[in-house]
Protein backbone atom coordinates (compact mmCIF):
# COMPACT_ATOMS: atom_id res chain seq x y z
CA UNK A 1 0.00 0.00 0.00
CA UNK A 2 2.82 2.63 0.61
CA UNK A 3 4.11 1.85 -2.31
CA UNK A 4 1.58 2.62 -4.51
CA UNK A 5 1.12 6.12 -2.54
CA UNK A 6 4.70 6.75 -3.46
CA UNK A 7 3.92 5.85 -6.96
CA UNK A 8 1.08 8.10 -6.98
CA UNK A 9 3.08 10.87 -5.55
CA UNK A 10 5.45 10.24 -7.89
CA UNK A 11 3.48 10.03 -11.04
CA UNK A 12 2.06 13.61 -9.73
CA UNK A 13 5.02 15.18 -9.82
CA UNK A 14 6.50 13.88 -13.24
CA UNK A 15 3.30 15.51 -14.52
CA UNK A 16 3.65 18.52 -13.02
CA UNK A 17 6.88 19.03 -13.46
CA UNK A 18 7.00 17.92 -17.55
CA UNK A 19 3.74 20.58 -18.02
CA UNK A 20 5.74 23.04 -15.93
CA UNK A 21 8.66 22.09 -19.45
CA UNK A 22 5.91 22.23 -21.52
CA UNK A 23 4.76 25.49 -20.42
CA UNK A 24 8.56 26.94 -20.57
CA UNK A 25 9.04 26.03 -23.90
CA UNK A 26 5.73 27.56 -25.51
CA UNK A 27 6.76 30.99 -23.74
CA UNK A 28 10.33 29.99 -25.15
CA UNK A 29 8.85 29.71 -28.82
CA UNK A 30 6.55 32.25 -28.47
CA UNK A 31 9.30 34.77 -27.56
CA UNK A 32 11.44 34.15 -30.48
CA UNK A 33 8.59 34.25 -33.08
CA UNK A 34 8.02 37.96 -31.63
CA UNK A 35 11.48 39.12 -32.02
CA UNK A 36 12.10 37.45 -35.52
CA UNK A 37 8.54 39.39 -36.33
CA UNK A 38 9.89 42.68 -34.81
CA UNK A 39 12.68 42.20 -36.47
CA UNK A 40 11.70 41.55 -39.91
CA UNK A 41 9.01 44.12 -39.44
CA UNK A 42 11.73 46.44 -38.63
CA UNK A 43 14.36 46.00 -41.07
CA UNK A 44 11.77 45.93 -44.07
CA UNK A 45 10.23 48.92 -43.05
CA UNK A 46 13.17 51.07 -42.19
CA UNK A 47 14.92 50.14 -45.68
CA UNK A 48 11.53 50.69 -47.65
CA UNK A 49 11.16 54.38 -46.05
CA UNK A 50 14.74 55.43 -46.57
CA UNK A 51 14.27 53.77 -50.60
CA UNK A 52 11.02 56.17 -50.66
CA UNK A 53 12.66 58.92 -49.19
CA UNK A 54 15.81 58.84 -51.23
CA UNK A 55 13.53 58.54 -54.31
CA UNK A 56 12.53 61.05 -57.04
CA UNK A 57 9.39 59.62 -58.19
CA UNK A 58 7.01 56.56 -57.86
CA UNK A 59 6.46 55.27 -60.74
CA UNK A 60 2.39 55.26 -60.90
CA UNK A 61 1.79 52.94 -63.98
CA UNK A 62 3.63 50.03 -62.82
CA UNK A 63 3.14 50.25 -58.74
CA UNK A 64 0.35 48.26 -57.55
CA UNK A 65 -2.12 50.30 -55.29
CA UNK A 66 -4.75 49.99 -52.64
CA UNK A 67 -4.59 45.84 -53.18
CA UNK A 68 -2.91 42.68 -51.46
CA UNK A 69 -0.49 42.23 -52.73
CA UNK A 70 0.86 45.21 -53.90
CA UNK A 71 4.26 46.59 -55.63
CA UNK A 72 5.92 49.83 -55.39
CA UNK A 73 8.37 51.42 -57.82
CA UNK A 74 10.58 54.33 -57.10
CA UNK A 75 12.54 55.76 -59.89
CA UNK A 76 16.00 57.84 -58.64
CA UNK A 77 17.35 60.43 -60.61
CA UNK A 78 20.74 60.63 -61.67
CA UNK A 79 22.28 64.27 -60.40
CA UNK A 80 24.80 64.76 -63.28
CA UNK A 81 22.58 64.39 -66.32
CA UNK A 82 18.89 64.38 -64.61
CA UNK A 83 18.17 61.01 -66.48
CA UNK A 84 16.34 58.24 -64.50
CA UNK A 85 19.44 56.54 -63.38
CA UNK A 86 17.58 53.36 -61.71
CA UNK A 87 14.48 52.09 -60.90
CA UNK A 88 13.34 49.92 -57.15
CA UNK A 89 11.16 47.33 -56.49
CA UNK A 90 9.06 46.49 -53.48
CA UNK A 91 6.80 43.32 -54.04
CA UNK A 92 6.42 40.03 -52.35
CA UNK A 93 7.72 37.00 -54.08
CA UNK A 94 5.88 34.14 -52.77
CA UNK A 95 5.34 35.20 -49.05
CA UNK A 96 8.68 36.77 -48.49
CA UNK A 97 9.27 40.88 -49.32
CA UNK A 98 11.69 41.62 -51.59
CA UNK A 99 13.77 44.55 -52.99
CA UNK A 100 15.04 44.83 -57.06
CA UNK A 101 17.03 47.65 -57.93
CA UNK A 102 16.51 47.61 -61.64
CA UNK A 103 17.10 44.28 -63.85
CA UNK A 104 18.99 42.88 -60.89
CA UNK A 105 18.37 39.69 -58.30
CA UNK A 106 15.33 40.47 -56.22
CA UNK A 107 16.86 40.64 -52.21
CA UNK A 108 14.81 39.36 -49.52
CA UNK A 109 14.00 41.69 -46.89
CA UNK A 110 12.53 39.41 -44.38
CA UNK A 111 13.30 36.41 -42.18
CA UNK A 112 13.07 33.05 -43.80
CA UNK A 113 10.49 31.94 -41.22
CA UNK A 114 8.31 35.29 -41.20
CA UNK A 115 5.38 35.37 -43.49
CA UNK A 116 4.27 38.11 -45.13
CA UNK A 117 0.61 38.05 -45.28
CA UNK A 118 -0.59 41.35 -45.99
CA UNK A 119 0.95 44.01 -48.55
CA UNK A 120 -0.45 47.20 -49.52
CA UNK A 121 1.03 50.25 -50.67
CA UNK A 122 -1.40 53.76 -50.57
CA UNK A 123 -0.53 56.85 -52.50
CA UNK A 124 0.03 59.75 -50.58
CA UNK A 125 -0.64 63.02 -52.96
CA UNK A 126 -1.25 66.35 -52.08
CA UNK A 127 -0.34 70.20 -53.73
CA UNK A 128 2.90 70.17 -52.05
CA UNK A 129 3.94 66.82 -51.59
CA UNK A 130 4.02 62.92 -52.44
CA UNK A 131 3.91 60.08 -49.95
CA UNK A 132 3.30 56.38 -49.97
CA UNK A 133 1.42 54.53 -47.01
CA UNK A 134 2.67 51.25 -46.01
CA UNK A 135 0.07 48.54 -44.23
CA UNK A 136 2.20 45.31 -43.74
CA UNK A 137 0.79 41.74 -41.91
CA UNK A 138 3.64 39.34 -40.57
CA UNK A 139 2.97 36.10 -39.39
CA UNK A 140 5.20 33.19 -38.09
CA UNK A 141 4.21 29.87 -36.79
CA UNK A 142 7.12 27.51 -34.48
CA UNK A 143 6.35 24.86 -31.81
CA UNK A 144 2.69 25.28 -32.29
CA UNK A 145 3.09 28.73 -31.34
CA UNK A 146 1.37 30.78 -34.20
CA UNK A 147 1.62 34.82 -33.71
CA UNK A 148 0.73 37.39 -36.14
CA UNK A 149 1.36 41.53 -36.18
CA UNK A 150 0.23 44.51 -38.54
CA UNK A 151 3.05 47.09 -39.12
CA UNK A 152 2.25 50.79 -40.48
CA UNK A 153 4.74 53.23 -41.93
CA UNK A 154 4.22 56.42 -44.03
CA UNK A 155 7.21 58.20 -45.88
CA UNK A 156 7.29 61.41 -48.15
CA UNK A 157 9.72 61.83 -51.09
CA UNK A 158 12.33 63.91 -50.42
CA UNK A 159 12.04 67.20 -52.72
CA UNK A 160 8.40 66.82 -52.69
CA UNK A 161 7.42 69.13 -49.51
Amino acid sequence: METLVYLVILGLLIFIVANLLLVMVRSFYAGQLERELVQSATGSLERMVREIRKAHSIDLVNSIFGAHPGKLVLQQIAATNGHVSYVQSFFLNGTTLVIQEGDGQAVALTNPLVRVDNLVFRPLTTPMSEGVKIDLTFSAVRGGVVRSEKFYSTAVLRGSY
